[in-house]
Parts: C-alpha cells; structure tokens; sequence
C-alpha cells in the first residue's frame, strides 16, 4: 500500500529505499514478512485481478521484471512479488 504515510509492503514499512549496493539494490522494513498460507492464496482466486502498481504506486505490466510489483484485486486486496529477469 502506498499512502501519505509511506510504502507499507503486507504489515512492514519501508524505512529506507533503494540503498545500493555491490549485488543490488536493498530496500529496508520494519517487520519480517511471512509467507502466505493457502488459505490466503485461495481468497486471491475468489476476486478480480484489476491491475499491477509498482512502488511508486505507478500502474505497470503485470509481466515486468526486476522490480517489486504490487497485484490489486477487486476485493480492495493486494498482493506483493517481487519479479526478476526471466
């Protein structure tokens, strides 16, 4: 979710973007993420896929890679992957 407030990646915020470095780019949160259970992946095949945002809040190809993207669904739920070269 991105807000006035910040970038919020499930229940973490990000503290610090697009630090460089050697291998990369890091992108600090404040919380540790989870997998999903399968009953949460279940509830995403119940809603419409509308459209895929990036950090910026920006609307990109689902299909995109190397960046972090976001899946909004018509229940107002999102969900985040992070997408490399293919």
């Amino acid at each position: 979710m991105i807000d006035e407030n910040g970038v919020m990646i499930d229940n973490a915020m990000v503290t610090a973007a697009d630090i460089v470095t050697d291998n990369g780019v890091v992108h600090v949160i404040d919380a540790v993420l989870l997998p999903e259970t399968q009953s949460n992946l279940q509830e995403y095949t119940k809603s419409k896929y509308l459209y895929s945002v990036d950090l910026y809040g920006k609307i990109v190809n689902p299909n995109s890679t190397n960046q972090i993207i976001f899946d909004v669904f018509e229940s107002g739920k999102t969900k985040s992957k992070l997408i490399l070269n293919k």
